[in-house]
């Protein structure tokens, strides 16, 4: 039970009193997440450094992710004694950027125009191949759009409790990214002796698998008297929900 007077909790059903009461719930749901890497290369020979090499900048652009909580309050026998009550918040807003690179690239290659391809940490493709390059007239930026798997873990906390409206929630969490993101580029150049056209094949990791990207704290305010339920799900960015519901417990103070 809490150390602390007045302080909401938890309160799981079916259980005895003392071993079940909690200030914080936990949700973790596995998801296929949109998701959209955005690179683009630069050069630097504009300020005269003509040996100085390209840079490749990447981020990777994440759909939106929300929360609901729902809040039931029911009489002794167990019927509903008013309307649930849903309390949503964005934890994860659209275009949210994980900056995933930042490379220094040998200028000799030529980066003339390129051919890339966005794979998994198993060598399988993400999206279609684009070109890309600088000197020849391939576009400078590309963009791959594919559905990531995630788990999503969302914490709620019962932090305090406001007289006449009852408990007031924060919602805490993370999105990790299972699979890796591996850059493969083949750069068309001219061989030294002959002058025919070669590719040279590279690969760089750019996330590596369990990467985490932390959520935006939200802060929910009940607006329902009494002990509530509180059940919690994930929403996507039109508010339509995602993997399951899951009861934190009855909301009362301890």
């Amino acid at each position: 039970m809490s150390s602390h007077p007045n302080h909401p909790v938890f309160e799981m059903p079916g259980r005895s009193l003392g071993s079940l009461l909690r200030s914080e719930g936990k949700i973790c749901e596995r998801l296929s997440l949109p998701v959209r890497l955005e690179m683009s290369l630069h050069h630097r020979d504009r300020f005269g450094l003509f040996h100085a090499p390209d840079s490749l900048d990447a981020s990777l652009v994440l759909a939106g992710l929300g929360v609901r909580a729902t809040l039931t309050t029911r009489a002794p026998d167990g019927r509903l004694s008013a309307a649930p009550v849903a309390l949503d918040a964005t934890v994860l807003p659209p275009g949210d950027r994980v900056s995933v690179a930042h490379r220094l690239l040998r200028p000799e290659l030529g980066w003339n125009e390129s051919a890339i391809r966005v794979l998994d940490q198993n060598g399988l493709p993400l999206a279609e191949q684009r070109q890309f390059g600088l000197r020849a007239g391939a576009p400078p930026s590309a963009s791959f759009s594919w559905r990531a798997d995630v788990e999503a873990t969302v914490w709620v906390s019962a932090i305090a409790w406001a007289p006449g409206r009852g408990p007031r929630f924060v919602v805490s969490g993370q999105v990790m990214l299972i699979g890796g993101v591996v850059l493969q580029l083949e750069l068309p150049c001219a061989a030294p002796s002959t002058g025919n056209a070669h590719e040279r094949r590279f690969e760089m990791e750019l996330i590596h698998p369990g990467r985490t990207h932390h959520f935006h704290d939200r802060t929910l305010e009940c607006i329902t008297a009494g002990a509530p339920f509180v059940s919690v799900r994930l929403t996507d960015d039109a508010g339509l929900p995602l993997g399951e519901d899951h009861l934190l417990g009855r909301c009362l103070i301890a």
